[in-house]
């Protein structure tokens, strides 16, 4: 198993680095999109402020005229997805207030769903505990260290009342 341990530390610790680089806006586009998804984003968002200064009418407004100049429907697709999205209102383009709090929150729950989702798969295949949030922890780079982020998947595996117990 010391040979094991090893390979999955080695994941763990070049796992978040590239997600470091992700973040950091230190990998190109080619590397970006190439990245799993779990490591293109922190493996749980908080909320962030909107950019200080950044204002919906004329966000909206730069993409209409982008869109105009470039002759390009992405530009549009964009004001799409924000008004689809709810981020901002449709009538006059201000930010939704705490809409971002709440997908965040969603966004967290969802991941927190698949890295659990993966560590049942792997029981489910025979593979104990321990060894299965170890390898989903080293996959996802959860936690400071890979121990710890193991052992946020053992916990996050209890039911609440068994840890409520504790």
């Amino acid at each position: 198993m010391g040979g094991a341990s090893k390979d999955l530390e080695a994941i763990w610790k070049r796992n978040k680095e590239l997600r470091k680089k992700a973040l950091s806006g230190k990998l190109s586009p080619q590397d970006f999109r190439s990245l799993p998804p779990q490591l293109r984003w922190p493996d749980k968002l908080h909320g962030f402020p909107r950019p200080e200064g950044l204002r919906g009418p004329p966000l909206v407004q730069w993409l209409m005229l982008l869109g105009e100049i470039w002759r390009d429907k992405r530009f549009d697709d964009c004001i799409n997805a924000f008004l689809e999205h709810g981020i901002v209102k449709p009538y006059n383009h201000e930010f939704v207030p705490d809409k971002l709090r709440l997908e965040l929150d969603s966004y967290n729950e969802h991941q927190k769903s698949e890295r659990l989702a993966q560590v049942r798969a792997l029981i489910e295949q025979g593979m104990d505990v321990r060894p299965a949030c170890r390898k989903v922890a080293a996959e996802w780079a959860l936690g400071v260290s890979l121990t710890a982020g193991e052992q946020q998947l053992r916990d996050q595996l209890r039911p609440p009342e068994a840890a409520d117990q504790q």
